[in-house]
């Protein structure tokens, strides 16, 4: 059974300025570069945004509702003013994890929601969808620590 921790970054909110480095895709982990994150600023199509409380919860409610409609599992969720964080598994393993990231990321990108974004403040939404145990086999321990990490940062600082 595929277990992901997706992760989505609003718009230009984790550059390659970043105190904490950077991901390259198929490198990993980068350091922090200003030029190059300078260079990402020139080539923007549009301004960087935070995410407000109201579109975090538009964020968590979209992913539940793709999740709910496509048949796959939403564990839970947690938002804060640049990132949603979605913990999906999902039965059929023909299922390619892209798919499922893009379903997710497309629900949250229709133009009325652009309406919502707005300087955001630091603010934590987590759901637990459904109380059941984590999916059982090779997954199992991955899930469990992914799990952990997203609600005990989200019960750190949860608005629930």
């Amino acid at each position: 059974m595929p277990v992901y921790l997706f992760t989505y970054h609003a718009y230009q909110s984790w550059l390659p300025d970043h105190r904490r480095g950077f991901v390259k895709k198929d490198r990993g982990i980068q350091p922090t570069n200003k030029p190059l994150a300078d260079a990402y600023r020139r080539a923007a199509k549009a301004e960087s945004f935070e995410f407000t409380p109201l579109t975090q919860h538009h964020l968590i409610f979209k992913a539940r509702a793709v999740c709910t409609g496509d048949g796959y599992r939403l564990h839970g969720a947690a938002t804060e003013p640049t990132h949603l964080h979605a913990l999906v598994s999902w039965a059929n393993e023909a299922i390619c994890f892209s798919k499922v990231r893009g379903r997710i990321k497309k629900a949250n990108q229709k133009p009325a929601f652009a309406g919502f974004i707005a300087a955001g403040w630091n603010y934590w939404a987590a759901l637990v969808l459904n109380g059941r145990e984590p999916p059982a086999g090779q997954g199992r321990a991955a899930f469990t620590s992914s799990a952990r990490c997203v609600f005990a940062a989200a019960r750190r600082r949860a608005v629930v």
